[in-house]
């Protein structure tokens, strides 16, 4: 493998990773929204 090569993967591994922290992000930030909404309707 190239040098080329081997920056092109790592590139790649991190675009996914970065792609799944910003699902994870999404469901968080409608979790909160969803309690925030709950509270607001308890008081």
């Amino acid at each position: 493998m190239s040098e080329f090569n081997k920056s092109i993967d790592i590139i790649a591994k991190n675009v996914d990773k970065l792609e799944i922290i910003e699902k994870v992000v999404k469901e968080i930030h409608i979790k909160i929204s969803k309690t925030d909404e709950k509270v607001k309707a308890m008081e």
